[in-house]
């Protein structure tokens, strides 16, 4: 969808839309595909009991009101293009240092920078850095995937115990023992997928202005200390 020529609607999130009737009615429409797709669920299983609607009627005021979602969206109604933006009502601030308290993260940006910005992908950004660095944190608490990989050795030492059947021809021609040894090593596949992922967080999503807690912060020591061949 191209954004040459839309119409934005700008609201807060738990408050009262004050909008024109032609935006409510198309808020409407995009909020009732949202539902029946059950689009702002990452549940596997549809819950009806669990509310995923944009908006809601309250009869007490006579008027349409947000529900908890932030974020934004883009959708087309009879033949117009729409932009939503749903702000956290207690603003960016409040939102970031909620959660430095429930992820044990600690934000270096200056609180001036993050009380002045309106942009709503910087707040996105920000918030999948913080999903992103909670999972990580909680995937090395046993340490980093390994496999095991069995490795030979020759020579006059045993390291590991002896193979027999290549000891027996070794023996014939260089007069070696051959052991073997079993070895975990760092699973490539996993540590370049995550490698990749932090270098992208941290070019284009700030990632590197976050204080990283302990199991993050080894983690991702421990991956480029070893070099890996990783581009």
């Amino acid at each position: 969808m191209s954004f040459d020529n839309y119409i934005t609607i700008n609201a807060k999130d738990c408050s009262i839309l004050h909008l024109p009737a032609e935006q409510m009615q198309a808020l409407q429409f995009f909020n009732s595909g949202a539902i029946a797709f059950n689009r702002f669920s990452f549940k596997q299983q549809y819950n009806s009991e669990e509310s995923n609607s944009l908006i809601e009627y309250d009869n007490k005021s006579n008027s349409w009101w947000t529900d908890r979602y932030i974020g934004e969206a883009a959708f087309n109604y009879e033949g117009i293009d729409y932009k939503l933006s749903i702000y956290p009502r207690f603003g960016e601030l409040f939102l970031f240092r909620m959660f430095e308290e429930i992820y044990n993260i600690k934000l270096t940006n200056s609180k001036n920078l993050l009380s002045k910005t309106q942009d709503i992908q910087f707040l996105i950004r920000k918030v999948i850095s913080f999903f992103w660095i909670q999972l990580l944190s909680n995937a090395n608490k046993h340490g980093l995937p390994r496999h095991t990989s069995t490795n030979y050795h020759q020579g006059s030492k045993i390291k590991g115990k002896i193979d027999v059947t290549k000891t027996i021809k070794s023996l014939n021609k260089s007069n070696l023992i051959t052991s073997s040894f079993n070895e975990k090593t760092i699973n490539i596949t996993i540590a370049g997928i995550v490698l990749q992922a932090y270098k992208i967080l941290k070019s284009d999503y700030g990632i590197g202005n976050i204080n990283l807690p302990d199991n993050a912060q080894d983690a991702l020591v421990e991956l480029f200390s070893e070099k890996l061949n990783i581009k």
